[in-house]
């Protein structure tokens, strides 16, 4: 995608509502005065009996009706539930919590003692695991080898991505927290790749889905940003080698990835895997998406911004990766386009 200032290294954003599973609220039918006749003497004198009998009922109501609504979510008598990244299980469902954001996630929080499964986030009785896969700010993040197993494999409709797909990344030592994560060491179909990254970053799948689809159509060979500054242009690159004259290509692979911001003339040894790994490519783009969504990028907020930079903005780090800007115009543009194409899903079309 032609423009990224992509100033920064950067990262994505929820608001949750919490939807409790509905209680029955129950004021007991007190009778007053004194009893005129048998029937109402008895009624008098049984009315406490009455109620705590009554609060028992209520109460195996109220346990009931979670085991209900968590049978009828993952199947009579089941004991895990299949969300698109990934599995996981629990006993009682408490509560089911919703995303009020334009990701449209959901979470299910669930009843235990102990340590929270890995995966889930939070203490027990309260461990939350997001249905959708993005991760709130400070979760645990699952590892490379844990998204290895949640990755729901789907048929390549990009072979021209057949060698870039099946060259693994490694670990480069890029800077802590996040960089320090990335490894590209994945292989796979192109939406293979993206589900595993999504699943590494803590994202929804569907979001580096519609945003590899306006950066690339989906294509590591993808080349963008041109410009005539020859230190911008990586090895191999040189200013007209790539079919127009006196320039080089600056952005590279499926996600884009801008050489001058996020190459060695960054001091990030990024190169050449950005431009040779599928997997690379994707997982160091998105490392830059969980800096950013975890609060990191405070130098947001000494620049050009339409609005004050904060952690948990989902498609307001989306927008970064674009502009290097928080929430200004081409930044606002840019995600308006990514969630078209998050809400349309043209990867799920015939002869996309």
């Amino acid at each position: 995608m032609d423009g990224h200032p992509q100033h920064q290294p950067h990262p994505g954003g929820r608001r949750l509502r919490t939807v409790a599973i509905a209680g029955m609220k129950h004021q007991p039918n007190v009778i007053t005065g004194e009893p005129d006749t048998d029937i109402g003497w008895m009624m008098h004198r049984l009315r406490y009996p009455l109620v705590a009998i009554m609060a028992i009922v209520l109460l195996a109501v109220a346990t009931v009706i979670p085991v209900a609504i968590y049978k009828s979510i993952a199947g009579s008598g089941a004991a895990s539930f299949e969300p698109e990244n990934g599995s996981f299980s629990s006993s009682t469902l408490i509560t089911k919590t919703t995303d009020s954001g334009a990701s449209g996630g959901s979470y299910i929080k669930f009843s235990g003692t102990g340590a929270c499964p890995a995966g889930q986030t939070g203490t027990p009785p309260n461990c939350t695991v997001p249905v959708n896969g993005t991760l709130p700010p400070g979760s645990t993040l699952p590892s490379d080898s844990t998204c290895n197993g949640r990755v729901v494999h789907k048929a390549e409709n990009r072979p021209q991505n057949a060698s870039y797909n099946a060259t693994a990344g490694h670990n480069k030592g890029l800077p802590a927290p996040w960089l320090s994560r990335v490894t590209g060491a994945y292989t796979g179909t192109t939406d293979d790749i993206l589900q595993w990254v999504a699943c590494k970053w803590g994202i929804d799948p569907n979001v580096p889905r519609a945003e590899a689809v306006i950066e690339s159509y989906w294509e590591q060979s993808t080349k963008g940003d041109f410009g005539n500054d020859a230190s911008a242009c990586p090895p191999n690159h040189g200013l007209g080698k790539d079919g127009q004259a006196g320039q080089c290509p600056q952005s590279y692979g499926i996600l884009q990835v801008r050489y001058p911001y996020h190459g060695p003339p960054a001091g990030l040894d990024t190169w050449p895997e950005a431009e040779t790994s599928t997997a690379y490519n994707a997982d160091y783009m998105y490392s830059n998406w969980r800096s950013c969504y975890e609060g990191d990028e405070t130098w947001l907020n000494t620049v050009e911004r339409g609005e004050d930079y904060k952690a948990g903005d989902l498609w307001g780090c989306v927008g970064v990766w674009f502009s290097g800007r928080w929430k200004t115009a081409d930044a606002n543009w840019y995600i308006g386009v990514v969630q078209g194409y998050y809400n349309s899903k043209p990867w799920l079309n015939s002869g996309f």
